[in-house]
């Protein structure tokens, strides 16, 4: 009966001990689920930080290549500028002479008919 009684209360610790191992793996399991969710949030961060700065470097690039290309439309238009304003005054003084050679050519032909 001794033996009896032993065997059962063996079997009970036995059983407590089966059963709080169990609560502590169930604690562990959702302790290294709480874990892991963090690690994926604080990854997820982390990649959306890259994102982010990746994206605003290939803004600054394309802001600085639309500069530059502004910059050189700038400068053509300068340089197209100034020959427009080259070829008036020549034309112009290509004008003036024209009307040069016209008022001689009227007054020779003045003088031709005296």
């Amino acid at each position: 009966m001794i033996i009896l009684f032993i065997i059962v209360i063996l079997l009970t610790i036995y059983s407590f001990n089966a059963i709080s191992k169990c609560k502590k793996a169930e604690i562990e399991k959702a302790q290294l689920e709480n874990e892991t969710k963090e690690k994926e949030k604080i990854l997820r961060k982390e990649a959306l930080l890259v994102a982010k700065e990746q994206l605003n470097l290939e803004r600054e690039k394309f802001n600085e290549e639309i500069r530059e290309r502004r910059n050189e439309l700038s400068r053509l238009e300068e340089k197209l500028n100034r020959k427009e304003d080259s070829l008036e005054a020549k034309i112009q003084n290509n004008i003036d002479k024209e009307a040069n050679l016209q008022k001689k050519y009227d007054e020779l032909l003045t003088k031709e008919d005296r």
